[in-house]
């Protein structure tokens, strides 16, 4: 699929991320769990003020057409 000798596949990575994960404390883990919801919520955030943006826009073209 176009993938280089020196790239690790999907399955390479999540058995990594499993191992990294197994060795971690409680309070690690819940210090990551910390971290990944703020940047679920960043990105909630940008993609909603991407649509308000996009919707705004289109206001704007179906005002200026409406002209």
């Amino acid at each position: 699929k176009g993938q280089s000798n020196n790239s690790i596949t999907s399955g390479e990575l999540l058995r990594d991320v499993e191992r990294e994960l197994d060795e971690l404390s409680v309070a690690d883990l819940m210090l990551l769990q910390k971290e990944i919801e703020a940047a679920i919520s960043q990105t909630r955030s940008a993609k909603t003020q991407r649509m308000v943006d996009t919707v705004s826009s289109l206001r704007e073209e179906e005002k200026s057409l409406a002209e």
